[in-house]
Parts: C-alpha cells; sequence; structure tokens
C-alpha cells in the first residue's frame, strides 16, 4: 500500500500457516486388577468341562475358553490418547523420576500417612532439581551452538517466553488491515 510517507511501502499480508494438529491413536488394553480368585475358580471349571469332551482339538478348545474367561474377567478397553511431543531436554532419567514420583503420590493419598508425604515431596524436590539441571544444559548447549547472532536471539526469546504462536509483540487481528497500516504509517511520521 502507498501512502506517501516515504519511499517505503507497507506490506500487509497474512500466511496461510497454523501448528500442526496432535496425533491421536487409538490403544487397547485390559483392566489391570482382576479377582485372581474368581479368574483360577473359572477356570478349574473350565478345565474340568474339558476333560470331559473327547473333541480331536483339546487344545483348541482350552484357548477358546480361556479367551472367554479373560474377555469376562478382563475385558478390552479402548481408548484414544493424543501423542504429545516431549520437551527437548526430556530424559529417561526424568522420565523414570516422573513415573516413580506418580507412585509415591498414589501411594501418600491412598495411606494418608506423614512417611508417604515425605517420601512424595523428596521425590519432587528430586524431580524439581533435575528438570532444572536438564533445562540448563540443554540452552547452555543451543547457545554455545549459536553461531549467527540471529540464532542466539531465537535462543532468548524462547527463554523468555516470545517465540512460537504465542508471541507478545504479534498484530492485532481486532483492527482491520487498511486501519492498521495507517497506524503504522502515522506512527513513523510521528516519529
Amino acid at each position: 500500500m502507498d501512502k506517501c510517507i516515504s519511499d517505503h511501502k507497507v506490506i500487509v499480508f497474512e500466511l496461510p500457516y497454523c501448528k500442526p494438529k496432535l496425533v491421536k491413536r487409538t490403544i487397547t488394553c485390559r483392566k489391570k486388577n482382576i479377582d485372581n480368585q474368581a479368574l483360577g475358580t473359572d477356570i478349574q471349571r473350565a478345565a474340568e468341562d474339558t476333560k470331559n469332551d473327547y473333541n480331536q482339538n483339546l487344545v483348541d478348545t482350552y484357548k477358546r475358553k480361556l479367551k472367554q474367561l479373560l474377555d469376562i474377567h478382563a475385558p478390552l478397553k479402548t481408548r484414544i490418547v493424543t501423542d504429545r511431543p516431549s520437551a527437548p531436554w526430556m530424559t529417561s532419567h526424568i522420565k523414570e523420576l516422573k513415573t516413580e514420583r506418580r507412585r509415591a503420590e498414589r501411594k501418600w493419598r491412598s495411606t494418608n500417612l506423614c512417611i508417604h508425604k515425605e517420601i512424595y515431596s523428596n521425590l519432587n524436590r528430586k524431580l524439581k532439581n533435575a528438570i532444572e539441571t536438564a533445562k540448563k544444559y540443554f540452552y547452555c548447549h543451543e547457545i554455545e551452538e549459536c553461531v549467527t547472532s540471529k540464532a542466539l536471539y531465537n535462543v532468548a526469546n524462547t527463554l523468555s517466553g516470545k517465540g512460537g504462536s504465542s508471541s507478545q509483540g504479534s498484530i492485532p487481528k481486532t483492527i482491520p488491515a487498511d486501519q492498521l497500516a495507517e497506524r503504522f504509517g502515522n506512527f513513523f511520521i510521528e516519529k
């Protein structure tokens, strides 16, 4: 757009780019807490019923009955889960600590004992320190790898929360493009 401000022209455009959608997948699993005593009783009954059956395919019959019992006592459940990309500084050690902390939290919430709360608090502190150390190492490495000042500024913007789609200096979408261009032009004229 030519606003006759100077020899420069204002260019207004929109990029048709959006964040890629997260991948969803379907998983199937069985119930973990099975009543072992009831399952054992049903298996014994199935075994006794199979003894009286003089079928040629005794193994297939037993396998079919066991599958039916498993479907009764631990039915398959299907869920849709979202695969989220992990943080670039995430390590296997941190994942193990998170699992351990979650286990300790469940234990503390089920028993409500002070000792379990203390174990949970210690693991929480240990995980926090491990994440902090991993982040420091990751970003120090990123900064050392910067060859140009532009790359260094990109890392600094990421650290300060200015990088990505939630940028604080983004152009407002509520103002029409021609009015926005006029405001930019007026700003530079006054300056």
